[in-house]
């Protein structure tokens, strides 16, 4: 804003006014003709009134410029914090010189009556319907009251509570717990922050240590940290038909027994054998097939393989008399099972005396055969796989 004083409103006044009110000298006589007289006196003044009004068109000029040098322009109007002292500067060369104003602003005025509290707002109409609006009423303390609407949307996109918080948990169901396959624009590989751990001691986490891996690797699955106590009863100990106890009475039993040393045919009543080393001999055959002799001076068991049908026949019978022999021929089969022909003169002791089978494919029979007397054999079929 510019607030001028201007004295160009002077000037046309001054100018006006000497134009209307500038009165004409009237000579009082004159020897010309009236005519002349007349135009000459209008002349004479018109010179007079035109000589005054110059001086103050002058005068009026010389105001206004006198107005232009005092002329302000306000500059910058500053509103300071409460409390604060009123200023104001003035800058610049005469006729541009500019106001610059600083007030402060007023203090806080009093609190406000407090207004009117809600009491209750009430559903006055609708029921929450899809596609309705309803009108809720609120109640002040003093009594008035005002109304506002709430609109439900219509369709089945519409986002109800019911629907999407059915545990009413305040999430949306679905976003409550979403699949990492669900999760959309996460990278492929995640770059971890540079840092390092320790190796893990009894008293703090951390990476295990080579020296313990080690040490774990070397422990049975499933083993646990027991001490096998020095001393224990004998009754926590499982006894089976190869591993039983012996009593006291029992080894005092055997003991009593006196030592035999054989030689030659020897009749033994309650006496004690002691046999340090009692092996059977066996001859093992990995490829039998056609004619399998089975040398019973040379051994007691037979194990045969079979790469091919086989017939089987003795060799070296010792001559019995009053005495009993036996042997052993255990057959396997591989993945091709193969026919046995046995030896002659074998009664069976089996159901009608009927010879078993060979074994099958993959399995293992061991026949058992005694005699006693050179010649006849007594054959059944033992353990089996």
């Amino acid at each position: 804003m510019m607030w001028m004083v201007s004295a160009q409103t002077s000037v046309a006044t001054a100018c006006s006014s000497a134009t209307s009110s500038s009165p004409v000298a009237k000579p009082s006589s004159d020897s010309r003709p009236a005519s002349t007289n007349s135009a000459t006196s209008a002349a004479a003044a018109q010179a007079s009134a035109n000589a005054a009004h110059g001086s103050e068109v002058n005068a009026a000029i010389s105001a206004s410029n006198a107005a232009d040098a005092s002329r302000l322009t306000v500059g910058t109007v500053t509103t300071l914090v409460p409390g604060s002292s009123a200023s104001t500067t003035i800058s610049g060369p005469a006729g541009q010189q500019v106001l610059n104003i600083s007030i402060p602003r007023g203090d806080k005025g009093e609190t406000g009556d407090t207004g009117a509290t809600g009491n209750s707002i009430v559903r006055t109409t609708g029921n929450g319907a899809v596609g309705t609006t309803d009108t809720y009423t609120i109640t002040f303390t003093s009594g008035a009251t005002t109304t506002f609407t709430v609109s439900h949307g219509s369709g089945s996109g519409d986002m109800t509570k019911a629907v999407y918080d059915a545990d009413d948990d305040g999430v949306v169901d679905h976003a409550a717990s979403t699949p990492w396959s669900g999760v959309t624009g996460k990278p492929s590989v995640f770059t971890p922050d540079t840092h390092s751990h320790g190796d893990a001691t009894t008293g703090a986490s951390g990476f295990m240590s080579a020296t313990d891996k080690a040490k774990l690797d070397g422990v049975a699955s499933g083993a646990t940290n027991y001490t096998h106590p020095a001393n224990h009863s004998p009754s926590i100990i499982t006894q089976d038909a190869n591993n039983r106890f012996v009593t006291d009475a029992e080894k005092a039993a055997w003991s009593a027994k006196g030592d035999v040393t054989l030689a030659g045919a020897q009749t033994l009543t309650n006496k004690k054998i002691s046999a340090y080393h009692y092996i059977d001999k066996t001859v093992i055959n990995p490829t039998a097939t056609g004619v399998v002799q089975l040398d019973l001076s040379a051994a007691s068991v037979f194990e045969l393989t079979l790469t091919g049908n086989v017939s089987l026949s003795i060799q070296n019978a010792p001559a019995l008399s009053g005495e009993t022999i036996s042997f052993i021929v255990r057959i396997s089969q591989g993945a091709t099972a193969y026919s046995v022909t046995m030896f002659n003169t074998i009664v069976w002791l089996t159901i009608n005396g009927a010879a078993p089978a060979a074994p099958a494919a993959n399995k293992t029979i061991e026949y058992v055969f005694t005699s006693t007397t050179s010649g006849t054999y007594f054959g059944r079929k033992g353990a089996a796989t």
